[in-house]
């Protein structure tokens, strides 16, 4: 800590959240340090990534936007995923039902956000450059990023508890509203996060340091969608009455189940003296943590030689800088020297860059799976789906496009964003050209192609033109937010543990477009030659929104 009279920063000044979870993590020395934990080296390593975090300048001078308003942002949709679980317990007053709807879809969405986002903060290796050589356990080191991770987990949390305990407070008895509900929300947190963390460190006990990085890559691809994919085949498997059925009376499931076992808990809080409750209860509060000191356990001796490790950046496989034949069409279509330069650095990065790929390829996969059943898993009252709906799933890809955008912003090799300042470039503006173009061609376009083809595949030939169309609406959408999203140089800036609060924002003000979108493809619908008309209408605007990229306007520092 420097003299309060020192023109340099002191780390001190810590903003009140991360001043609270300080002060929380000293009031448990005790038990980290008998987990093993060195408790001071953990709690250098953990101020140090807070203060980096939220401070309010950079050292060059630039000005750093603050987690907190994107932290806010989340934690306000996160309140309002649990307004349904408060309506459940207005109309049904069971308890039961309540748990299983609130603390359900709690753990569910924060395991689609873990292994989406925060994931990244276990594998990310920005300061283990510094700390690699110093005498700190890989225990330690996983646990500082658990509590890196936990202090948002906890603020989203307790957003999430809100609307259920508040609601449920006017039906149910105090013990489940006040008790019950809170330590199972908290529980059912860290039962997700330290769950993720073991599967981690299992993948890096069996397969070693040198396959740690690509193995958790492709673990964070395929989670969420076969989370989505287990969520929509149970119910066709088994009706919803027999699942309630089965949950109800099956102790086995309801040991595998967080939310059916803190029932257990309520129940025995309320009275009971089975030995099922006390058993199932014992479970609900010891797996969670039993699970996450499995993770710290397996983690020692390796862990930090994984995230050091030279070869982390090349989780792509990829092998050359060639540009495919859509690469090479992309480039000769730049309008100046400069921007087909910046299209190759970008599209070449695109390949390589760990933060880009851990950011898009979970999302554009969960979104490609969501898209596939909803258009292809039958309807529990039909039994079948109409094929007719099934273009309008593409529109969906807007979302996958725009946090593409959005995370290209970032790279663990920011610092060397100050090689740009040299370059004999005439304007910023060409520039953004060839690095929004790259972002076109290797990402957007592909995986709305391959989107593409998947939706006419299920539709089948009749809905191929209905398919075209919707891929055209959606490529010049695409190209419009590439024109107002990427007005920074990409790969430039330093990831943070919270998203951008304008990411937030576009992500919501998106749905405007493309509810626009699905209303104009319904007209064009109903009649062939207005849908000839849609589609040559939305190649226009494309082609026309491709030659606007040539005048984005720089985002002022």
């Amino acid at each position: 800590m420097s003299a309060p009279r020192s023109s340099w920063p002191r780390r001190a000044k810590l903003p009140l959240l991360a001043l609270v979870s300080v002060w929380i993590v000293d009031r448990m020395r005790a038990p980290l340090s008998a987990a093993g934990i060195e408790f001071d080296k953990f709690r250098a390593i953990l101020v140090n990534r807070l203060w980096l975090e939220t401070r309010a300048t950079h050292p060059d001078g630039s000005q750093l936007a603050s987690p907190a308003l994107g932290l806010a942002m989340v934690g306000a949709i996160a309140a309002l995923s649990g307004v349904f679980a408060g309506l459940v317990a207005l109309a049904t007053g069971d308890v039961m039902l309540w748990l299983l709807a609130g603390l359900g879809m709690w753990g569910l969405w924060l395991l689609l956000l873990t292994l989406g986002h925060f994931a990244n903060l276990l594998v990310d290796g920005v300061d283990i450059q510094a700390l690699a050589g110093l005498p700190v356990r890989d225990r330690t080191m996983l646990a500082a990023r658990l509590a890196h991770v936990g202090v948002y987990t906890l603020v989203l949390t307790a957003c999430a508890s809100i609307a259920p305990i508040a609601l449920g407070a006017f039906v149910l008895p105090w013990t489940s509203v006040l008790i019950v509900y809170p330590l199972g929300a908290l529980l059912t947190a860290v039962w997700v996060v330290g769950g993720v963390a073991t599967l981690f460190a299992i993948a890096l006990r069996v397969f070693g340091v040198r396959h740690f990085q690509r193995l958790t890559f492709w673990l964070q691809v395929s989670g969420g969608a076969l989370v989505v994919l287990v969520l929509q085949l149970a119910p066709q498997l088994l009706p919803r009455r027999e699942l309630l059925a089965v949950a109800e009376h099956s102790v086995f499931v309801r040991a595998l189940v967080p939310a059916l076992c803190f029932e257990n808990l309520d129940r025995v809080l309320r009275g009971s003296r089975e030995t099922e409750d006390f058993v199932l209860s014992a479970l609900a509060l010891a797996l969670p943590l039993a699970v996450t000191a499995l993770g710290l356990f397996l983690a020692r001796g390796r862990y930090i030689a994984a995230l050091s490790d030279a070869g982390v950046a090349t989780v792509s496989g990829a092998r050359g800088f060639r540009p495919s034949w859509l690469a090479r069409q992309g480039l000769a279509r730049c309008s100046s020297p400069s921007a087909r330069a910046t299209f190759g650095w970008a599209l070449a990065l695109m390949r390589r860059e760990k933060t880009f790929l851990r950011g898009v390829a979970p999302q554009a996969v969960l979104f490609l799976t969501m898209i596939v059943i909803s258009v292809a898993a039958p309807s529990r009252e039909v039994g079948r789906f109409d094929a007719s709906y099934a273009p309008l799933s593409l529109y969906m890809m807007a979302f996958a496009t725009a946090t593409g955008f959005f995370v290209a912003e970032f790279s663990e090799h920011a610092r060397a964003r100050v090689q740009f300042e040299v370059l004999p470039a005439r304007s910023m503006s060409a520039l953004l050209e060839g690095a929004a173009k790259a972002l076109i061609v290797g990402f957007a376009l592909p995986l709305l192609a391959a989107t593409a083809l998947v939706t006419a595949a299920v539709a089948g030939p009749r809905h191929w033109p209905s398919v075209a169309l919707a891929a055209a609406g959606t490529l010049w959408l695409q190209l419009g937010l590439a024109r107002r999203v990427l007005t920074k140089l990409p790969f430039s800036a330093a990831p943070g543990a919270m998203p951008p609060p304008e990411r937030v924002a576009w992500m919501l003000a998106i749905l405007v477009p493309v509810a626009g979108l699905v209303l104009a493809h319904l007209a064009f619908a109903l009649h062939p030659a207005a849908l000839a008309a849609g589609i040559a209408f939305y190649a226009w605007r494309a082609h026309a929104a491709w030659r606007a990229l040539e005048r984005i306007q720089p985002q002022r520092r």
